[in-house]
């Protein structure tokens, strides 16, 4: 099933972003971060999902919080923690209320960085060792597990900048950024991989990796995908075009079996235009 981000129309309130969604004639949503919270918007999507037979999906930065916050549940400070876990765990009720299946949420970090700088070009912080990060991060997730009832939990991999690679000097200060590292994390714990493909090109790009043979190790390990164009260097949610690079690993593979939401910014033409390019794959 094809969903399509909330993220896609800018607009402070999500309401307004599931309306110009559902107005264009797309039935399957993804609510996701970038607007901001006010009275009545959980009743107005159940309206929303009610009037134009919508289903929704949950992803990390949703509902909107009332204030900026970073959610890093590998966080070493332990307020952060268990801030990022409080507003997790009231995700999952989300989901329950809406009838979201599934709920995705972001890996951890090894540092603490603004809320503001995510996204974007990082400020070189200490990083703490991955041991200790892996561990305080499987300790919120087996919390957030136990609450899950029936929602799917899963973890979606980051991305890592050249840019940011270059910031922190060759260090990288992100969990589950490739194939190595999913390995590494599930030798820890089970967990169920959110692939967004954007972000591991450009996780491929800083840290030279060969992007085909990274999506064929983990396109096998779940069923939920992400899509969005990029050119490598920097996520910028492009629309995606039947030859973009990273539809090249879907290539004889029936989507029909995984979940696959587009994250593409542009407006509802440029979702258009990508979902289009989809078929093609099947």
């Amino acid at each position: 099933m094809i969903f399509v981000s909330s993220t896609c129309i800018r607009t402070s309130r999500i309401g307004d972003a599931v309306k110009t969604l559902a107005g264009a004639g797309f039935r399957e949503i993804e609510l996701s971060g970038g607007t901001r919270w006010y009275s009545g918007w959980e009743e107005e999507l159940l309206a929303l999902k009610r009037e134009f037979g919508l289903t929704y999906l949950v992803h990390n930065y949703f509902p909107p919080a009332k204030e900026d916050i970073l959610l890093n549940l590998a966080s070493g400070r332990k307020q952060l923690f268990e801030k990022s876990l409080d507003f997790y765990l009231r995700a999952l009720e989300t989901c329950h209320r809406l009838g979201s299946p599934r709920y995705g949420l972001h890996a951890g970090m090894r540092f603490d960085p603004s809320p503001r700088e995510l996204g974007g070009r990082l400020s070189r912080s200490p990083l703490r060792p991955p041991e200790e990060a892996r561990d305080r991060f499987f300790t919120g997730l087996q919390r957030l597990e136990a609450a899950a009832g029936s929602i799917q939990l899963y973890v979606e991999n980051h991305v890592l900048s050249p840019e940011n690679l270059r910031v922190f000097e060759g260090a990288n200060p992100l969990m589950l950024t490739t194939s190595a590292d999913y390995r590494d994390l599930r030798r820890r714990g089970s967990f169920t991989i959110l692939l967004d493909l954007a972000h591991l090109a450009v996780s491929c790009t800083a840290l030279d990796l060969n992007f085909g043979d990274e999506a064929a190790a983990l396109i096998g390990e779940t069923d939920y995908i992400h899509l969005s164009g990029t050119d490598g260097r920097y996520d910028g949610n492009d629309p995606l075009l039947p030859d973009s690079p990273v539809l090249r690993p879907l290539a004889g593979i029936d989507l029909t079996s995984y979940t696959v939401t587009l994250e593409v910014y542009g407006g509802v033409d440029a979702l258009a235009r990508s979902r289009d390019a989809l078929p093609r794959l099947t």
